[in-house]
């Protein structure tokens, strides 16, 4: 996790010093705003006291130059002579001054009897006035402030004033004063002092501030510097700041201790995480060494188990020998176990992401617990919703190994009833996988510890079921480090739902299906059948459902169908289940009878089925049942049918050039087109294709990817500047390599077509048909299913021949010693450059697990260990390759 930069370069948000001058500013505002209010209050009341003060004298000479108009004898003046010409000049004299708005004098009974108004307004209220009579004889003038009247139409205020005329009071002289000038002149100071009051404001903020970065801020960065230098690692150097005697020195020498003790700290955990690092290192390779070592005689007891059970036993050394060879595989599981869990624990493992097609990895996991759970009368099945992916990028093998552990607990802790796989997708961007049986259940407070390390739901199931505990935890694991999640959901007696989530990346849909049979299934109303059911409706068939074989006698007879699909019980014998479908198969008539007899058995009901009657083994394949429903009959893995050689094709067939490295990739694709009625040509590099192409005579090109001197891109881009404006030749790219991008990077070359290796003829005829090499496709072959529990899977779209088995074993061994030499050599390269070429022989036959792990050593990671590998993949060889020499033919 990265620090933050701390240091004095750093920007600084909300910092100390803003904050710091913000505050006072904030004072600064508020002191000189409260300063100037007094201020311009205190000035106010002066201008307002002189304003008064002036007032008082207009209206005193005013009522004093009146009193003199009276007679000799000083008697009070009365209106006419108040409202003489000489007053009303001197009034209108007055009336010029600043300020002075009207003068206007009353007789003593408060009539006015003079004013300097033009026309004497009728709004004019002079009920607020001072009357005469209210004026005490020891009064001077009496002041009523702010009166507010309209003159000529304008609004004013004003202060009046009022004097006495003469000593005998004979009357009194107002004097209004405007107090708009006033006002005027305390807003003008009000401005100037806030005007003065911000640039003090501003000058004090900026000095503040560059006190307190001085001060306060250039300190403490400096400390932040340190620290920052400090907590990478540098030698801290608190010196400068420590023999301060403020608070930062006291900052600063916390800080020199609390650093000291951090660094002592820091190199006892370096000390600490360097010997947990050793021993994570030693046990990954005491634990890597270990696997090596027990492989290698490993090797020895699984091989020479398998021999001794091909050679003929009594009953108690086939038991015997049984007993070692369970004991074996149960070893072998933990050991991958141990070795998982080691890697994981070290963040050392690595996922592939390559296609991979979820129907054929989940049918084929069901394929290999089903002997384990027919024996324990269990049902087992599988079914992908509709809008499951044909085809998705995963890590088949971790996929595989985690779906082979829960379907494995699923049947070991199940004592009666079912199990079913189901897959589904979430919201088109999650695939769901469920694992649900009818086994015991498990307490809810047991459920949290079942994925943790080394536990088991109860402490008694490792005696009575065996185990190590480490299964679930390691899926989880994998499960999470593929971006998903894993949980259950269980009942005490009710059973257990396993499931896991993963994100989906699809690569090719499922398209609707059409239309198809009428087909009447006949099985118990159980999950299994559900389903059955399930993979019918899937390939557009329209299903009724019978129980038992009298419910279906009855539909039998009552309606028409096209297949009928009988699930005997597993606890039947095959004469039970033989004698069933022979009834069965009587009332259906012309319908199709297809019996899904269990895996074991369906080689010996097969033999005495007769008519339309097909078996196909069960867990049923969706592919063996689409082919059943049809018409077509379903081989046996290996099995070989018709002539040992194709037809040989017209003379005026087209002819196809297969450019591959690896003759026996090119012995299939041989075989292949043959069977297709094309005539084939060979090249085993791109420089030996493009002179053949310089001959002509062309229809199309099957090219591999990877070639030595020029690979399939290279030579097909040179092939499209060869013909320029030219006939165009189909080109069609087939590799192992199965990733997004390498599909793109061959159309971009100019490949018309990019097919994933095992191509499987289907698949390769509608290419052709596509391209319009072939006219038709031929008949969907049926996918069989392995004869036994230990039979490698070796099944692919390609019927199998003599000439492909021979070549595949006498050229894969040899191609196994070169492996094993390269590994002890050392020279990675060329080991990786022939584990690919391995890989796409081994995909062309089918050997999927085969295929897997030589893909395993092409892309051979930084802590994988070539060694194991290499043996992994020998052991692997010899099953396939006994395998194939066991059959018949």
């Amino acid at each position: 996790m990265s620090r933050p930069n701390l240091g004095a370069g750093a920007t600084v948000r909300g910092g100390l010093v803003p904050r710091l001058v913000v505050a006072l500013v904030a004072v600064v505002t508020l002191s000189i705003a409260l300063s100037s209010y007094l201020a311009v209050r205190a000035h106010r009341i002066q201008l307002q006291r002189a304003f008064v003060s002036r007032g008082e004298a207009i209206a005193l000479g005013l009522a004093f130059s009146v009193a003199r108009q009276g007679g000799p004898d000083g008697a009070p003046q009365t209106a006419p002579q108040v409202s003489s010409p000489q007053v009303k000049k001197l009034l209108q004299e007055m009336t010029r001054l600043d300020g002075v708005a009207y003068i206007l004098i009353q007789d003593w009974e408060g009539s006015i009897v003079v004013h300097t108004f033009g026309d004497f307004p009728e709004e004019f209220d002079d009920r607020n006035f001072i009357k005469p009579g209210q004026l005490r004889p020891e009064q001077r003038t009496q002041t009523l402030a702010n009166v507010r009247v309209t003159l000529r139409e304008r609004a004013i205020v004003v202060t009046d004033v009022a004097a006495p005329i003469s000593g005998a009071l004979a009357g009194v002289v107002h004097v209004g004063m405007d107090q708009q000038p006033v006002d005027e002149a305390a807003a003008r100071l009000e401005r100037e002092m806030w005007l003065a009051g911000g640039g003090v404001m501003l000058l004090g903020a900026f000095g503040a501030a560059l006190a307190l970065f001085a001060l306060l801020a250039r300190p403490i960065r400096g400390l932040a510097g340190v620290a920052e230098h400090a907590a990478l690692g540098g030698e801290t150097t608190f010196s400068a700041y420590t023999g301060r005697h403020d608070e930062l020195g006291l900052l600063a020498r916390a800080l020199d201790h609390a650093f000291s003790q951090l660094g002592a700290r820091t190199r006892e955990l370096g000390d600490a995480l360097g010997a947990a690092r050793a021993a994570s290192e030693a046990k990954g390779r005491f634990l890597a060494t270990m696997s090596h070592e027990i492989r290698t005689p490993m090797n020895g007891v699984f091989g020479m188990t398998e021999l001794l059970l091909r050679t003929a036993l009594d009953d108690k050394q086939r038991r015997y020998m049984t007993s070692i060879q369970g004991s074996a595989n149960a070893l072998l599981v933990l050991l991958n176990d141990v070795l998982d869990y080691s890697k994981i624990e070290a963040g050392k493992l690595a996922f592939e992401r390559i296609e991979l097609e979820p129907e054929a990895l989940v049918e084929d996991v069901v394929e290999l617990a089903a002997p384990r759970a027919h024996a324990k009368d269990l049902e087992i099945a599988s079914a992908l919703a509709p809008d499951v992916p044909t085809r998705i990028l995963g890590d088949p093998g971790r996929l595989r190994q985690i779906l082979t552990n829960l379907v494995g607990n699923a049947v070991k802790f199940t004592e009666r009833g079912e199990v079913t796989v189901r897959v589904r997708c979430l919201e088109t961007t999650r695939l769901r996988f469920e694992v649900c049986d009818t086994g015991p259940g498990i307490d809810a407070e047991d459920q949290p510890r079942l994925f943790q390390h080394f536990t088991q739901g109860e402490t008694s199931i490792s005696r009575r079921y065996g185990g190590s505990g480490l299964g679930l935890a390691i899926s989880r694991q994998l499960v999470e480090l593929m971006g998903g999640t894993i949980g259950v959901k269980s009942e005490r007696g009710r059973g257990s739902l396993f499931w896991f989530e993963l994100p989906l990346d699809a690569i090719a849909t499922r398209e609707p299906p059409t239309a198809g049979p009428r087909v009447l299934l006949v099985a118990p109303l159980l999950q299994t059948t559900d389903l059955l059911a399930t993979r019918l409706e899937t390939l557009g068939a329209a299903i009724e459902r019978a129980d038992d074989d009298a419910a279906a006698l009855g539909r039998l007879s009552c309606a028409r169908w096209d297949a009928v699909v009988f699930v005997p019980d597993l606890r039947d014998s095959a004469e039970t289940m033989l004698a069933d479908a022979r009834r069965l198969g009587a009332a259906a008539g012309s319908a199709r009878l297809v019996l899904a007899a269990p895996i074991g058995l369906e080689p010996v009901v097969s033999a005495g089925l007769e008519g339309q009657t097909l078996c196909i083994a069960r867990p049923v394949r969706q592919v063996a049942l689409a082919a059943a429903i049809c018409g077509q009959r379903a081989a046996p893995v290996g099995h070989r049918q018709g002539p040992s050689e194709a037809a040989p094709a017209a003379p005026g067939a087209p002819l196809v050039l297969v450019v591959d490295d690896n003759d026996v990739n090119r012995l299939v694709a041989r075989e292949m087109l043959t069977a297709l009625g094309l005539r084939v040509d060979e090249a085993s590099d791109g420089v030996l294709a493009l002179e053949r192409h310089e001959q002509g005579g062309l229809s199309a090109m099957l090219v591999d990817g990877e070639m030595p001197r020029l690979d399939g891109c290279a030579m097909t881009r040179a092939l499209r500047e060869r013909e320029g404006d030219g006939p165009h030749l189909a080109v069609v790219g087939v590799s192992a390599y199965a990733m997004a991008e390498d599909r793109a990077r061959a159309l971009a070359a100019g490949m018309d077509d990019y097919l994933t290796k095992p191509i499987s003829i289907e698949a390769l005829s509608r290419t052709l048909l596509r391209l319009g090499i072939v006219g038709a496709a031929p008949p969907v072959p049926a996918a069989p299913g392995p004869a036994d529990a230990t039979a490698p899977a070796v099944t692919s779209g390609l019927v199998l021949r003599p000439k492909v088995v021979s070549l595949f074993l006498r050229v894969m061994p040899e191609r196994m010693n070169e492996l094993g030499a390269l590994c002890r050599a050392g020279d990675a390269a060329e080991l990786r450059a022939r584990a690919h070429a391995f890989r796409g022989a081994c995909l062309q036959m089918g050997a999927k697990p085969l295929a897997e792990l030589a893909g395993r050593l092409e892309h051979l990671g930084a802590t994988d260990d070539p060694a194991e590998l290499v043996l992994a993949l020998a052991r692997e060889l010899d099953r396939v390759c006994a395998f194939l020499r066991a059959l018949p033919g």
